[in-house]
């Protein structure tokens, strides 16, 4: 043993005594086994799903049958996945009572322990990749102890109880990865690592504990970074938990580990402790955030599911995405349970992952009723903690699918691509890059849809985190803004950061199926550009001054409102890839970009709009529905805080009878007045918090948005402007 080594050890016998001495004596964890999950209830249950032969028991039961004879060489792997197959042969143990099944367990776990992954010895295995194996070689093992406890001989079960005290001493001491960071999946691996061995051990070993304890507190601090509250424990500075609505910041694909192993270790504390059949007391509203976010995250194709993080690409709906949401479905309320079922039989289908087979068995809602929630959920879902926000049209395969993220961070495992947005509608138009070329996704803000400014080396940004400055949705429209800045002046001075300002505000005029995207940037160093970027289906075409993508089934219109003297050009980086900037070496620079989506051959009537009085730019559109024209104003400010400026006058040309006016980024919740004057097609706006002796007032929302109806025509019953009631 290394000097190190042994001060750590001591540290942890020092450490565990006083966690243990105020322990509370009367430990409420269930004296009998077993104790991980099956409760009497849920035991008659599964007994009941077993007699009735139901598609998950079959699958369950064939497997059991049909390789319980098999060899056991293929068991010993790196990350100790195979040996959860053991699970299926100690669950169908306790169901039928027939002793093979659980000779079978009892077998595969023996077999583990005797032939540890190739270098290491059964105590070190749990190591290998900074501990990732302890998630999957642990729990079989305390499971199998727990559910095969009156299979096993007395000294068969000092040998596991030995082997599991020896791991768990091992995580206390060890400083495993992530030991004290729940925004990453490791976390939640050494908590249900430790978590089982102390329920399966408790009672007969005397470290168990303090084993219980720390679980436990691992457990609280990762129920708090679901809620969006103060943890303990932080990673590069930031204490906030990232995960409420449903999507962990480290990604879709960790975030599946991550909802697996919460939801698994609630569901083991709710039946191994007399007391908290309830647990936790303060509710788990994280297991209904999760189902609504995969309502909201599968494509209209319903074949796919939004994505992001290491190691996410196409996002599909296989068991490594559907045993958590069973697990979560477990933990849900009765509405989200039956929106949980309606979507799980809709677009996946049961797993028969030979490792997952108890899940899918235990966990999948045979008993509950599916509802339909297309026609009850809203059409738009922000995931606070992840900063991403979806919005579709409607929840039919033809309809449009968007996607915007203001981006986060403050975790190891998620990616750049700060601002990145889609536009789905019958296939991709504005596309995701690594769904499109099916790799995991790239780091780096060069491959995602953003405001590029580049960095001396493509990196993960793991320090700081992103804010979400606008959020508000109504019936009519969709608006959310981010600066994105913290994050790249959080960099330590040895990343070299060129960005100084990066923020971002998307505004979707909903029935209109138009979206338009600010951007501000400035660097630090005026010849480091500013780049608009963005992946597309296919390479554009050009009509006029637009461009419009076809992905076979509908065309979106691009337009660059603002700058007029841009450079656009057109690459292939994994997939087309258009990119639009100015000649001019300046250290801020603004873009205004317009996407309309529209039926085949159509063409985008817009006007500029030339402002005086404030620093704003803005565009005039006709529309695609409403009998109205629009026009869209934002602060050009490179920060764009509200504009204090009195008067603003604007100027731009109308085509119609009736205009609706969005001005953005005004001072919240106060009073305008306004005027219009017109000649032939050419108006003239002002807007003032002083009486003109026009319109108004008309109060901005409580995100500085402004909705003005101009009616310079004789259209003698125009649609009136909506009110910006907020939909909850």
């Amino acid at each position: 043993m290394s000097k190190e080594r042994g001060i750590c050890t001591v540290a942890f016998l020092t450490v565990l005594a006083f966690i243990i001495s105020a322990a509370p004596l009367s430990a409420a964890v269930k004296t009998e086994h077993p104790r991980i999950w099956l409760t009497d209830q849920r035991k008659a249950l599964l007994i009941d799903r077993l007699n009735d032969n139901t598609a998950a028991a079959q699958n369950l039961r064939n497997w059991c049958d049909s390789h319980i004879n098999e060899s056991l060489s293929g068991y010993t792997e790196s990350r100790a996945v195979p040996t959860l197959k053991a699970i299926n042969y100690a669950l169908m143990y306790q169901l039928t009572g027939n002793t093979s099944y659980g000779d079978r367990a009892i077998e595969i776990i023996e077999h583990i322990l005797a032939n540890p992954y190739s270098n290491y010895t059964i105590d070190e295995w749990i190591g290998f990749d900074n501990y990732y194996t302890d998630r999957y070689l642990i729990p079989p093992v305390a499971i199998v102890l727990d559910w095969c406890w009156d299979h096993m001989s007395s000294s068969r079960r000092d040998e596991f109880i030995s082997q599991l005290d020896t791991w768990a001493a091992d995580l206390m001491t060890g400083a495993p990865w992530g030991w004290e960071d729940p925004s990453v999946n490791y976390f939640y691996g050494h908590c249900w690592a430790l978590l089982t061995t102390a329920y399966a051990i408790h009672g007969h070993n005397s470290n168990a504990p303090g084993y219980l304890e720390h679980a436990l507190l691992m457990l609280d601090e990762g129920i708090k970074y679901t809620k969006g509250e103060e943890s303990i424990w932080g990673y590069m500075g930031n204490y906030i938990g990232r995960a409420k609505g449903g999507l962990w910041n480290e990604g879709t694909s960790y975030g599946c580990v991550d909802n697996e192993f919460i939801g698994a270790a609630i569901l083991a504390v709710r039946s191994a402790e007399t007391d908290k059949a309830n647990y936790p007391e303060s509710g788990f509203p994280f297991a209904n955030e999760v189902i609504q976010f995969y309502i909201h995250a599968l494509y209209p194709s319903n074949d796919h599911t939004y994505a992001d993080g290491d190691g996410a690409s196409w996002g599909g709906i296989g068991a490594t995405t559907r045993v958590p949401i069973l697990l979560c479905t477990e933990l849900a309320d009765a509405q989200h349970t039956s929106y949980s079922k309606y979507w799980l039989d809709s677009y996946t289908t049961r797993s028969t992952v030979d490792y997952k087979l108890y899940h899918e068995f235990m966990w999948y809602p045979e008993e509950a009723s599916a509802a339909d929630y297309r026609g009850e959920v809203d059409l738009h879902y922000l995931c606070e903690g992840s900063q991403v926000l979806f919005w579709r049209s409607g929840w039919g395969t033809d309809d449009t699918w968007m996607a915007f993220r203001i981006g986060l961070l403050n975790t190891a495992h998620a990616l750049n691509g700060l601002g990145h947005f889609i536009i789905y509608d019958e296939g991709y138009l504005v596309t995701d890059k690594a769904a499109e070329t099916g790799r995991s996704m790239d780091v780096g803000d060069v491959h995602h849809n953003v405001l590029f400014i580049p960095p001396p080396e493509e990196k993960k940004l793991y320090w700081g985190a992103s804010e979400i400055e606008h959020y508000e949705v109504t019936s009519n429209y969709l608006y959310l803004a981010g600066d994105m800045s913290p994050v790249y002046n959080a960099q330590p001075d040895y990343r070299h950061n060129t960005v100084d300002v990066k923020e971002r505000e998307f505004f979707l005029i909903k029935d209109e199926k138009v979206l338009l995207v600010m951007d501000r940037g400035r660097s630090f160093d005026s010849s480091v550009d500013k780049t608009f970027q963005l992946y597309l289906h296919e390479q554009p075409t050009s009509s006029d001054d637009d461009y419009i993508v076809d992905n076979g089934n509908t065309e979106l219109i691009i337009h660059t409102a603002y700058p007029d003297n841009v450079n656009t050009g057109f690459d292939e980086y994994g997939t087309p890839r258009m990119r639009v900037t100015t000649s001019a070496s300046e250290l801020s620079k603004t873009f205004l970009h317009l996407f309309k989506l529209s039926e085949s051959g159509e063409f985008l009537q817009n006007s500029d709009v030339n402002v005086s009085g404030a620093d704003m730019i803005g565009t005039a559109f006709v529309g695609n529905t409403l009998d109205s024209d629009f026009m869209v104003m934002f602060s050009n400010n490179i920060t764009g805080g509200p504009v204090t400026d009195d008067p603003v006058t604007a100027d731009f040309a109308g085509f119609g009878n009736y205009i609706l006016a969005y001005v953005l980024n005004m001072q919240p919740n106060t009073d305008y007045y306004y005027s219009d004057t017109h000649v032939d097609s050419s108006i003239e706006l002002v807007i003032s918090t002083s009486d003109l002796g026009a319109e108004g007032p008309v109060t901005s929302s409580p995100e500085g948005v402004l909705i003005l109806g101009i009616q310079p025509g004789e259209n003698p019953a125009p649609p009136p402007a909506p009110t910006g009631t907020k939909i909850h």
